[in-house]
């Protein structure tokens, strides 16, 4: 099990993306969450570990974990916006969508913090 914490504004927007290894059918799937969190947005994208420059030449055809390819990291995302200042609480699970028993859970706690309004200036008084 993997954690972590994320401190934002209320009313702010914030993502959480969670890496796995493309085509092997395992997922990350929103196991449970509160009301005062609202899923705006979620998705797939692969990492280009090329264009990150961590392997061989920009471009290099035969580039291990080139996009696209089996058993390349890629990306979910989930992004939410902030309702309601306090503690909540995401919970992920990795796991094929066939299957019961998840290969990886991910907690994620999101400290949501209130936004105070900026003091109106005063009038002078006539």
């Amino acid at each position: 099990m993997t954690n972590e914490t994320i401190i934002v504004d209320s009313g702010a927007e914030f993502t959480v993306t969670l890496q796995s290894a493309q085509g092997a059918g395992y997922v990350w799937q929103l196991q449970a969450h509160d009301g005062a969190l609202r899923l705006l947005a979620s998705g797939q994208q692969a990492q280009d570990k090329v264009a990150q420059g961590t392997s061989g030449a920009p471009g290099a055809p035969d580039a291990p974990d080139a996009p696209g390819t089996p058993g390349a990291t890629s990306a979910q995302f989930f992004r939410w916006c902030s309702l309601q200042p306090g503690r909540h609480f995401l919970s992920f699970v990795l796991k094929r969508p066939w299957e019961a028993q998840p290969i990886e859970t991910h907690q994620v706690t999101v400290e949501v913090r209130q936004v105070h309004a900026a003091p109106q200036p005063r009038q002078p008084q006539v």
